[in-house]
């Protein structure tokens, strides 16, 4: 493992995050201010990237809108499908990796990115189209034959319409 890539939990008491705050914001009135910030917080995620935002250190996304993707199907909405049929479908790689591509990003959710795939729902015998958030963890590479992939999933969704 990378050094530069190991993740430290912090832990920091609210008054010492209002501290930060009243003293990083400049505005007329910093106490009301950064009261009304802290009152917003309704996460771990959010506290966590306001402290670093604090620090100078913004969110950083590795993975852009359009990109295609492999998600282990376990990370998406897997309880909704026919895990057989889902995985037996073009383009999965090693019979656990669904090829994905990403639909939207936002930076400020803990699961950032929202993806689209095709799958088999329950009850169903042909394949259709989904979406799910999920985080960046979750991702498991680049889809680098993207081209061969989406061929075999239109042949797919042709014979299924």
């Amino acid at each position: 493992m990378n050094l530069l890539d190991r993740e430290f939990n912090i832990s920091i008491k609210e008054s010492e995050l209002l501290e930060l705050l009243r003293t990083k914001l400049l505005v007329n009135q910093p106490d009301k201010f950064a009261a009304l910030i802290m009152g917003h917080l309704n996460s771990p995620f959010a506290t966590t990237q306001l402290y670093k935002a604090l620090q100078g250190l913004y969110p950083v996304m590795n993975y852009n809108v359009g990109d295609p993707i492999y998600v282990k199907l376990e990370r998406l909405a897997d309880w909704r499908y026919n895990k057989g049929k889902t995985l037996a479908l073009p383009g999965v790689l090693n019979e656990t990796y669904i090829p994905c591509q990403i639909e939207s990003v936002n930076p400020y959710r803990e699961n950032s990115y929202n993806v689209v795939y095709r799958c088999v729902k329950a009850g169903q015998s042909e394949s259709g189209e989904d979406s799910y958030e999920i985080q960046e963890k979750s991702i498991h590479s680049i889809i680098e034959n993207f081209e061969t992939v989406l061929e075999e999933l239109e042949k797919d969704k042709q014979n299924n319409t």
